[in-house]
């Protein structure tokens, strides 16, 4: 098939290949000789291929997904290059492993065969993408109804949760202290100054449990106030006589006033008492109490009112009714007589039945919140009921004095009447009885004015049961 020293073709399965040569030197021993032989095996070209597969087809960002190459007439010893978005990315291995993928990303794998006889040397793989879910944090923030409060007053909180799409557990703190679980809302009325509230949401998504703090909110609470007051002082005075009045309060804080008027015109501030001059008879006195705070209830209280009655007591004037010293009836005064100057000690009300001759004058006083009204003294009244030789003459005797049923009037007159009167200079009995029953009277002292003859004697009488 040919006659040069070399010979190409293409061979065929089974073809056998020799080679003879014809010398045409004189002296050969042969002019020709055959070539060993050459037995082809022929093969038909093979295609390589290469196909790649991940261990999941979705995961979560950050998250190691790994990608496995298979290969197809390969050869023993194939090369691969893996490739993200058509960029070689990886060493020439048939596994590849990242982390840094995003859902957008194609991955593929180029393999190229170590075999001679192939089709073609390289092949590329089928392409994957994975789908990349973010990992979701949500945002926690809290809302009040109020920074700013009174002290019990109710306050709610809050919770506002973003770019969560699984289940929420809340838990609400005060100070670091749980008050409160899995209410996205919470509410207090029990919150001191500088307390700090925030909340912790915690639960899971596809790609991982999640624990968020929420911002703190630091209360500002002021304390309640409940204010009290009334105004103290007296409702009468003497004519002349000044005398304080003074608020008694309770629960007002720190920053409070006063204000005092009478009869509606201000007359003094800012304190808590007060001495007025020149009060009239008839003037109303009351006081305004203003608490300076948002959290006292109420902010202005309104005293109740004093309506002043001046006390102006006259001279007092004794006048002889029956031979018993009487001077004008006051409201809610007592007395006080004098006998020759001196005080008759017991003598409080408005008579004396006198015992001796001599002169007599008395005071009235009345008893008020502010002190003692004094009258001045009365003018003198003098008492002459017999001659000292009369008196030495004449006598009536009550016997038994004391007593408690009944007495005996001795006189060395003829006896007319027996009056009696009570400490109060009342008249409650007359008789004309010598011996007189006296079993219903109370137990006390009585005057008896007993007329005998021409003559009028007084005598004192003690009953006693």
């Amino acid at each position: 098939v040919g006659n040069n020293s070399f010979y190409g073709f293409a061979p065929s399965n089974g073809d056998d290949v020799t080679c003879q040569l014809t010398s045409n030197a004189a002296c050969a021993s042969s002019t020709s000789a055959t070539s060993n032989l050459i037995e082809f095996s022929v093969v038909s070209g093979v295609v390589p291929s290469v196909s790649i597969a991940a261990s999941t087809s979705e995961t979560c960002e950050g998250e190691v997904v790994v990608f496995t190459a298979t290969a197809q007439n390969g050869g023993s010893v194939p090369y691969y290059q893996w490739k993200v978005n058509g960029f070689n990315i990886g060493g020439n291995s048939n596994i590849f492993e990242t982390n840094d993928l995003v859902s957008t990303d194609v991955v593929t794998c180029t393999m190229t065969s170590s075999l001679g006889c192939v089709t073609s040397n390289s092949a590329t793989s089928n392409q994957i993408s994975i789908t990349i879910n973010q990992v979701q944090v949500p945002t926690l923030s809290v809302q009040s109804s109020a920074t700013s409060i009174c002290a019990g007053a109710e306050t709610e909180f809050t919770a506002s949760v973003a770019n969560s799409s699984g289940e929420v557990f809340y838990q609400w703190y005060i100070n670091n202290d749980v008050v409160e679980t899995n209410q996205p809302v919470f509410s207090s009325s029990e919150l001191n100054n500088g307390d700090v509230v925030f909340c912790i949401i915690m639960g899971n998504t596809p790609c991982g449990d999640f624990f968020v703090n929420s911002n703190s909110i630091t209360m500002t609470v002021t304390e309640s106030l409940f204010p009290t007051m009334e105004i103290v002082g007296p409702d009468m005075l003497c004519e002349g006589m000044q005398h304080d009045y003074y608020a008694s309060y309770t629960d007002v804080g720190n920053d409070f006033i006063f204000r005092w008027y009478i009869n509606d015109e201000l007359v003094s501030e800012p304190y808590s008492g007060f001495l007025p001059e020149n009060l009239q008879d008839g003037d109303v006195i009351h006081c305004v109490l203003t608490v300076n705070s948002a959290c006292a209830t109420p902010p202005v209280l309104t005293s109740d009112e004093i309506t002043v009655s001046i006390i102006s007591l006259e001279t007092p004037v004794i006048t002889n009714i029956d031979g018993v010293l009487t001077t004008a009836q006051v409201n809610g005064a007592f007395y006080k007589w004098f006998f020759n100057g001196d005080e008759l000690v017991g003598e409080t009300t408005n008579t004396l039945v006198p015992e001796e001759n001599g002169n007599y004058y008395v005071v009235v006083y009345i008893d008020t919140d502010s002190g003692i009204c004094t009258s001045e003294e009365s003018v003198s009244f003098d008492v002459i009921f017999i001659s000292v030789e009369e008196i030495t003459k004449q006598y009536v005797q009550i016997f038994p004095n004391p007593a408690r049923y009944d007495i005996t009037i001795q006189s060395t007159q003829q006896l007319k009447n027996v009056t009696f009167y009570n400490t109060l200079g009342e008249m409650i009995w007359t008789t004309r009885e010598q011996r007189i029953d006296i079993s219903s009277l109370a137990q006390g002292v009585y005057t008896l004015r007993i007329e005998a003859g021409n003559e009028i004697f007084m005598e004192r009488l003690v009953v006693q049961k």
